[in-house]
């Protein structure tokens, strides 16, 4: 029983220590919405696909790995979802990663931004180590 005990406590303790708040930068969506709904992506297949939507977002990746986490808001109704993009390994001098969360909204079928934030990690000896708004050096 006191092994037991132990063992949750050290997983307890381990998970908090593991866990970290991000500090996001806000990024503007209300021109790429715009777009989504009456300029050039109008009539895109892909606005139904929050995924997608997210991906033509953030933009190309180029890097070493691509994370991509969806959240729905519940398993009933899915008209709410949240989008965690993380990138790794990018193809810059300073920046090693970029994580993106997303929140969208479906809306007559087309899944719009309702919020989007940015957080980048630097390479060693460039900056911070943690993902933060902070710009790398």
């Amino acid at each position: 029983m006191k092994k037991i005990l132990i063992l949750i406590l050290f997983l307890s303790s381990v998970t908090q220590i593991s866990a970290q708040e991000i500090e996001f930068e806000t990024i503007d969506y209300k021109a790429f919405n715009a777009s989504l709904m009456t300029g050039k992506y109008k009539d895109s297949d892909w606005r139904d696909d929050p995924v997608i939507v997210s991906l033509k977002f953030v933009g190309p990746f180029e890097g070493l790995k691509q994370t991509i986490v969806r959240n729905n808001d519940s398993p009933e109704s899915s008209d709410i979802t949240e989008i965690i993009i993380t990138n790794k390994g990018l193809l810059d001098d300073s920046v090693m990663g970029v994580k993106y969360e997303l929140s969208l909204k479906r809306t007559n079928n087309v899944w719009l931004i309702e919020s989007a934030a940015r957080a980048v990690k630097c390479w060693q000896g460039r900056g911070h180590s943690d993902y933060s708004p902070e710009p790398c050096k």
